[in-house]
């Protein structure tokens, strides 16, 4: 339970960090941030070139799936897993803040999640399928 509370805190604070930096004046820019969840749902039409959007999403999905096996592995715990992946993403997007050229996405944060559920339900639905039955 303590190592529970203790990766709770730890994610909400790096959620509160991540926004504190994110909405400095130096990093305010114009099309630098999207805080706009699934916004690019509304584009996949609206630019045409639908490849890209489907490589976007693809990537943000399976880019943190080892790290979401690895956690389920560890951790047993889907929620605590997506809590994790979630933070790592956070911490990658704002990163993309200090490079310059990058945007920082919010669907980015999200897919990532996603992508950490999926591996972390499956990982789970086959250890219980394939554990030792206790009897």
């Amino acid at each position: 339970m303590r190592d529970r509370r203790w990766l709770i805190g730890t994610t909400i604070c790096m959620f509160v960090l991540a926004a504190l930096v994110a909405f400095h004046p130096r990093w305010s820019g114009v099309g630098r941030i999207n805080l706009h969840p699934l916004a690019f749902m509304t584009d996949l039409g609206a630019r045409g070139n639908s490849y890209f959007e489907l490589r976007n999403v693809l990537g943000n999905v399976v880019l943190y799936a080892p790290a979401a096996l690895a956690a389920t592995l560890v951790l047993e715990d889907s929620r605590a897993v997506v809590l994790l992946v979630g933070a790592v993403a956070v911490w990658v997007e704002v990163g993309q803040l200090a490079l310059g050229d990058r945007v920082v996405d919010i669907d980015d944060v999200i897919l990532a999640m996603f992508g950490a559920f999926v591996v972390a339900a499956a990982t789970n639905a086959v250890r219980r399928r394939w554990s030792p039955r206790r009897g």
